[in-house]
């Protein structure tokens, strides 16, 4: 299961794509590709580069079925692809509060099976309105509603992250990285916390390399 931040790293996206060669392994011999991913990112990290020549840029590329099988999302815009997806059934997703899937990644990386907020109570996020599934193959329960001092929460449980994907400014030999020239700060230690609280691995995409 891997997880993105506020936004997409398009150049580890292009080696993974390179990597596994999707255009040639989705449908060799006619038959589709194993899952590979699991995602979770706070926004659609869609095609937010239709304006421009090179498109259809950063998790789009990865949008075939049979790669992806479960998407957790705050939403899809410019994500048409995906959305196509998990209207045909082929893609599992849950659509969640931005705002809650960023505190989810603060939870695990404090060591917390959720967040616990009263936030989505009165909306398709409540699992008495159907628990942010987006489809009729998603069937996993990750949102449980609870009563804590006679007064409903849902608490939102985090899947277990395997890979973080972020993305800084520069990087040394011991790992350390600064965003000087990032648009924000956004969730990139949040993503890097919680997946190394799983046990999991962190891939950064930098610009500069310095000594240490």
């Amino acid at each position: 299961h891997a997880a993105f931040g506020i936004a997409c790293r398009n150049y580890i996206m292009h080696l993974i794509y390179d990597k596994y060669d999707i255009s040639k392994l989705f449908y060799f011999l006619n038959k589709p590709f194993h899952t590979v991913f699991k995602l979770t990112s706070e926004l659609g990290s869609g095609n937010h580069c239709r304006h421009i020549k090179k498109a259809n840029l950063g998790i789009f590329e990865l949008n075939e079925e049979g790669l992806i099988s479960h998407y957790i999302a705050g939403h899809y815009t410019y994500n048409q692809k995906m959305i196509d997806l998990i209207n045909a059934n082929k893609v599992k997703s849950h659509n969640l509060p931005q705002g809650v899937i960023s505190h989810m990644y603060r939870a695990a990386a404090g060591g917390k099976i959720g967040d616990l907020t009263t936030i989505g109570l009165h909306t398709f996020c409540a699992p008495r309105h159907g628990g942010g599934k987006m489809n009729d193959i998603t069937t996993e329960d990750i949102v449980e509603l609870l009563e804590i001092d006679g007064t409903e929460q849902l608490l939102y449980k985090l899947p277990k992250l395997d890979i973080g994907i972020i993305r800084g400014t520069t990087a040394d030999e011991n790992g350390n990285i600064t965003i000087e020239e990032e648009c924000l700060p956004a969730d990139i230690l949040d993503v890097a916390m919680a997946v190394k609280s799983m046990g999991g691995k962190v891939i950064a995409q930098v610009k500069y390399i310095v000594p240490a």
